[in-house]
């Protein structure tokens, strides 16, 4: 029998070679993608990797590498989602070889939208089901069979609702590639995080992603701070903007915070005098948060952006939209919220997700 040590070697070097291996699968995978290859390349790979990561015992990198082939094999999830979680594996491979173990992490992003796309197959699953139960009891009149098919019938109807509806985080995936360009831009290291379980019907698609993109621009352009201002304020280099999404009482809620400096009720009151919007005496008596509220009009809102920008009072029309509200939650010199309410009109659960409905 080998000594203990030879056996921890052997482990090393065989796990040594499994990340150099799924290094290279990943790079081939996307690859693939960007190139346009037919999707079953990306399938064979992913299946091989989650199966090494298993025999590995790399759980996470597993649960990731399955729900990427639920996306891929769904073909309608976004293309930026499918990279992201290529790129968090990568993340994993890399700090696996440094540590030899995997780091947590919420993945919970790509689970949900890998979820949503094996809704149409569970549909088409329970319709066999209740065609089948048809078939053995042919003009049966036992009212349990009556009240099971019914119970499926309602369920196929859920899960067809479900099919045309998507995850937030699916929903709100390009803003990843936003908030790079605009830090690039600015010389500004962002990061953005997109947590919550509410899916979100596609007449609420738009006008939801055009209100929270204009919220982040915001938060990147005038929020968060450049490394060296966030050095000085004794931050991180590295700002972050977090979107999370949940559901109170009788509203689902979405937030927008970031860590940056806050707004600056003082440059504020006087881009709003100077714009003209309110006499100079009202603004100057307003209050910190009544000059906040007055940011999210499209008279003050245009002034902050300039020419041809959109900016907050853009977000609060789309906002209004769907029947909902934006307000300022908070601000200080450690940063930002903006809060999205949306009543539930008709809104009702499926599994853990919102589903919008609007009354006609």
């Amino acid at each position: 029998m080998q000594p203990r040590s030879a056996r921890v070697g052997v482990m090393d070097d065989m796990l040594g070679q499994f990340l150099d291996e799924a290094a290279g699968q990943l790079d081939a995978i996307e690859a693939g993608l960007l190139q346009g290859r037919a999707p079953a390349e990306a399938l064979t790979r992913l299946a091989a990797l989650r199966g090494d990561c298993m025999a590995a015992g790399l759980t996470r990198m597993e649960r990731i590498a399955r729900a990427l082939e639920g996306l891929i094999g769904a073909g309608g999830a976004t293309r930026p989602l499918i990279l992201r979680g290529l790129m968090r594996l990568r993340d994993i491979v890399r700090a696996v070889s440094h540590a030899g173990v995997e780091p947590p992490g919420d993945d919970s992003d790509l689970t949900a939208a890998a979820a949503y796309g094996r809704a149409p197959s569970l549909a088409d699953t329970l319709a066999q089901a209740r065609d089948r139960l048809l078939e053995i009891a042919p003009g049966a009149r036992d009212p349990r069979l009556s009240a099971l098919l019914a119970r499926l019938e309602g369920i196929k109807a859920d899960l067809a609702d479900a099919e045309q509806t998507q995850p937030i985080a699916a929903c709100l995936a390009p803003l990843m590639d936003i908030v790079e360009r605009e830090a690039s831009a600015q010389g500004k290291r962002i990061a953005l995080s997109i947590d919550g379980d509410l899916a979100i019907e596609p007449g609420a698609a738009e006008p939801l992603r055009e209100a929270v993109t204009e919220i982040v621009r915001n938060a990147c352009k005038h929020g968060v701070e450049a490394p060296e201002a966030r050095r000085r304020a004794g931050k991180p280099d590295m700002g972050h903007i977090r979107i999370s999404a949940h559901r109170g009482p009788d509203f689902s809620a979405i937030e927008i915070a970031d860590d940056g400096c806050g707004f600056d009720c003082t440059a504020l009151r006087a881009r709003a005098i100077e714009a003209s919007i309110l006499p100079a005496d009202a603004v100057l008596r307003m209050a910190d948060a009544e000059i906040a509220r007055l940011m999210l009009t499209p008279d003050l809102s245009s002034a902050i952006g300039g020419p041809g920008q959109r900016g907050l009072g853009a977000a609060n029309a789309a906002i209004d939209l769907l029947g909902g509200q934006l307000r300022v939650a908070a601000s200080s010199a450690r940063g930002a919220a903006l809060l999205i309410t949306i009543p539930d009109i008709g809104a009702h659960l499926a599994g853990d997700a919102i589903i919008y409905r609007r009354r006609a």
